[in-house]
């Protein structure tokens, strides 16, 4: 009987973890999606995705590094991956 508890037990407790996992990501995806404001003030009305950032309406582009930037051609200059931001 112990014998058979033990061989129970590694299964059981991975079965748990996946379910505490599945949970937890179904929770935090559900509170990501409450937050429907991210930029609430009419300086920055525009919500950079990626890196979780407002940028000014006339600054549409972020380098992914805390710059917002007016252009797309402004924003490749840094050498880094640039982002367009959008209104939520």
């Amino acid at each position: 009987m112990k014998k058979k508890l033990r061989n129970l037990f590694i299964p059981i407790s991975l079965g748990a973890c996946i379910t505490c996992i599945t949970i937890i990501g179904i929770t935090s995806t559900f509170s990501s999606c409450l937050n429907i404001e991210k930029c609430p003030g009419d300086d920055y009305p525009l919500y950079c995705e990626g890196v979780k950032k407002c940028c000014p309406a006339d600054k549409p582009y972020t380098d992914g590094h805390g710059s917002c930037w007016g252009t797309l051609e402004a924003c490749r200059q840094t050498g880094y991956t640039c982002e367009r931001c959008w209104e939520e």
